[in-house]
């Protein structure tokens, strides 16, 4: 199914914290699915990426680095597990990007050593995390309550699933 960008702005900005919506895209309307991402993002989201290897999930990351004003952004953090870049100029507030790679974590016990704490302001800040679901619901309990890192307002999970062709984008906001 084509979108043109209007259709998916609508669709995404008709998301509330209660719904899940399904968007179905080729690799082609990439920019334009990104482009309504990024539209509904505020300042202080988290934004959980999640799908099998090669299903897109650091390409949609970089398309979203690109509409924050990054130019040499969003490798994939694989090993580094965090890359931390700061905007040219705040957008909506958004002053800094995140982009986290949880797939090498054994345990959510990882992320207490990596400093991400003092990485998370979310009165400046949106995350983009690959591979969430490494860490089950009580490890990231435990890291905001060890850590006192602030917890998001919102979670968009999109789940990326799909072939060399078309991609369906699945997501809902987390409370």
């Amino acid at each position: 199914m084509e979108y043109n960008a209007k259709k998916m702005n609508t669709i995404l900005n008709n998301l509330n914290e209660n719904g899940t919506v399904e968007i179905f895209s080729t690799l082609k309307q990439l920019p334009l699915l990104a482009q309504a991402i990024h539209n509904i993002l505020q300042v202080g989201d988290w934004v959980f990426l999640d799908g099998d290897l090669g299903s897109g999930k650091t390409a949609l990351a970089k398309e979203l680095s690109v509409l924050f004003g990054l130019q040499n952004f969003f490798t994939s953090p694989t090993f580094s597990i965090l890359n931390n870049e700061k905007l040219p100029t705040a957008i909506r507030g958004v002053e800094q990007l995140l982009h986290l790679d949880l797939y090498r974590l054994k345990s959510g016990k990882e992320l207490y050593y990596i400093g991400l704490e003092q990485e998370f302001r979310v009165e400046n800040s949106i995350a983009l995390f690959e591979w969430p679901d490494v860490l089950d619901e009580e490890e990231w309990e435990n890291f905001f309550n060890i850590t006192g890192c602030s917890r998001p307002k919102r979670i968009l999970r999109i789940q990326i699933d799909g072939s060399e062709g078309e991609r369906s984008y699945v997501f809902s906001f987390l409370t």
